[in-house]
Parts: structure tokens; C-alpha cells; sequence
């Protein structure tokens, strides 16, 4: 077999096996049957084998287009987030909910609100070394609103990006911190209006991926500090989109 050729077989095969990482997906819309792709891909090889060349890119092309019909179903497949928690200040008057996935753990400290893909890891996130492993993350919220907004210095016009701002020179403005940020970004997420800056930190000596997000609520803004070691973009986005803040005051 001609090498080209062959390594748009391996490529394609590559594709299968990250397609069918989602065949447990419970929503409606995405199904995903790999049984006519695989045969034609077999089917592919074989002629590919024989330097029947024109056969089996015509077999390639079928299993692209199959393929891309099966993602195009999956697309606007949403992060699940099952579980609900809730922060509470008395003193400040509000309460801070938002939702997660399930199998991650939640905890409230006086209205701050810590969220980690794992028991274990939520009973670590205040250390001062914290080293994450290749699939963790961990999540800090916090309502900038009212007394809290004014004590930290935020302007009562401010947007998300001075949020973000703000947030981010108080977690990485230390003189032991480098930042590698990208520039902040301006989205929605679950029809908020929103800023996010992402990039590299190194605190400590220490250096992970980093996310500060502000989000639009009711009085204010929600902001929350992500640190992870992974790909947990499209996770993040939508727990920080789900920050819901009530007031008494």
C-alpha cells in the first residue's frame, strides 16, 4: 500500500476512536452507529490492499460524509450538569447557586464556593502547593456584588473584563505568580454576558492552567478562579453560565 494512502486510513481510524468516545451520550438528538463506517472502512483497506485506489477513496469519502452527518447531530450536545449548589451569606445578604456535573463535589466557606472533579480534591483546594494531575480541576466562585464589590474596589459602572481584572491581580499578582493569560474574550454563556482570560500560572513555583471568568447576575457579577490540568473549557463555560444570584438586601 502506498504510505499516503495509508496514513489516511490511520487518520481515519483515529477519528472512529475518538467519535466513539461519546456512544453513551443520553441525549435525543445524538446517535451515534459506527456499524455501516467501520464496514466500509474495512472494506476500504481491502481495496486499498489490492492498489484498488480509486475504489477505496470513493469508500473513504462515504465514511467521511458519515461521520460528519453523525457530528453535525451531535453538535449542540450540552455539558450535564445535574447537581445544584448553593452558597449563603447572611451577613451579605445574598445566595450564590450554581450547577455541576455529577461525580464532582461541591462545598460553601461563608459564601465562597469551591468545586472539584473529586471528593479528594475539594478537601486539597485551599492548599498553598496545590499540584493538579492530569485530569483535575478545580473551581472558586465568589459574588462581586454590594459591599463585597465596593470593598474590593470595583466601580459601580464596571464590565466583566474589569471583573476579570480585578480578580486576576488579586489571585495572580503576587510577586512569587508569572502569568501567561491570553487576552480576555467576550462571550455569553447561557445568555449572560461574560469575560474570560485564560492561559498558564506558575504560583509558588507551581504551574497550571488557569481560567478567571466574570459572569453578568442580578446585582452584579459572579466570579470564579478555575485551575485544571486537562481540557475542561467547554465544562467551565457552562458551570460558570449556570451562576444564578439571589439578594435580601
Amino acid at each position: 500500500m502506498k504510505p499516503i494512502f495509508r496514513l489516511s486510513v490511520i487518520i481515519l481510524i483515529v477519528c472512529f476512536a475518538m467519535s466513539l468516545s461519546a456512544q453513551d451520550d443520553p441525549a435525543d438528538t445524538c446517535t451515534i452507529d459506527l456499524i455501516n463506517a467501520i464496514r466500509d472502512l474495512k472494506a476500504a483497506q481491502a481495496e486499498a490492499q489490492q492498489d484498488n485506489l480509486y475504489s477505496a477513496v470513493q469508500l473513504m469519502e462515504s465514511v467521511q460524509a458519515q461521520i460528519a452527518d453523525i457530528l453535525a447531530g451531535c453538535e449542540n450536545l450540552e455539558i450535564d450538569l445535574s447537581q445544584t449548589g448553593t452558597a449563603e451569606d447572611a451577613d451579605f445578604g445574598y445566595t450564590f447557586t450554581v450547577n455541576y456535573p455529577e461525580g464532582w463535589a461541591f462545598s460553601d466557606y461563608a459564601g465562597l464556593l469551591s468545586i472539584a472533579n473529586s471528593e479528594a480534591l475539594l478537601a486539597r483546594v485551599y492548599e498553598d502547593e496545590l499540584t493538579l494531575e492530569d485530569g483535575q480541576i478545580v473551581i472558586i466562585g465568589l459574588p462581586l456584588v454590594g459591599v463585597t464589590a465596593d470593598a474590593l474596589g470595583l466601580a459601580e459602572d464596571a464590565t466583566a473584563a474589569d471583573a476579570v481584572e480585578l480578580i486576576s491581580g488579586i489571585f495572580f499578582g503576587g510577586h512569587d505568580t508569572e502569568t501567561n493569560f491570553n487576552d480576555p474574550e467576550n462571550v455569553e454563556l447561557n445568555g449572560k454576558s461574560a469575560t474570560i482570560m485564560s492561559g498558564s500560572a506558575t504560583v509558588n513555583g507551581i504551574t497550571a492552567y488557569g481560567s478567571t471568568i466574570a459572569v453578568q447576575v442580578d446585582g452584579g457579577f459572579a466570579v470564579f478562579t478555575a485551575r485544571y490540568n486537562g481540557d475542561f473549557d467547554a465544562e467551565i463555560r457552562a458551570i460558570v453560565g449556570s451562576a444564578e444570584l439571589s439578594t435580601t438586601e
